[in-house]
């Protein structure tokens, strides 16, 4: 029996038992805080006391490329509409808006 199955045994003993992990280890010459953290090895692994692998499978959701809207949208700044294409260029249109600040 490999060491993991061992102590899986110990595990499912011990919760069954409904004894503190001092009280099991005492009786069974374990150490309590091995017994402990075998416990939480098995359940961090997602493993049952009975061995079974309970760790979700990843899934993947495929996803289609969204596709750009062709089209703008509009800035009023004052009495001006300054329609803006959604692939602008940033630095462009900051630079735009600069000199417009500036003339107010």
């Amino acid at each position: 029996m490999s060491t993991r199955a061992k102590w899986r045994d110990h595990v499912h003993a011990w919760r069954a038992s409904g004894q503190t992990a001092a009280s099991y280890g005492r009786r069974n010459h374990l150490n309590p805080r091995t017994l402990s953290w075998w416990a939480w090895k098995l359940a961090a692994d997602g493993e049952s006391e009975q061995g079974e692998d309970h760790r979700t499978r990843p899934s993947f959701v495929e996803l289609a490329p969204l596709e750009l809207a062709s089209g703008h949208f509009e800035l009023e700044v004052t009495s001006l509409v300054i329609r803006v294409p959604f692939d602008f260029d940033a630095l462009a249109l900051g630079r735009l808006l600069d000199l417009l600040e500036a003339r107010r």
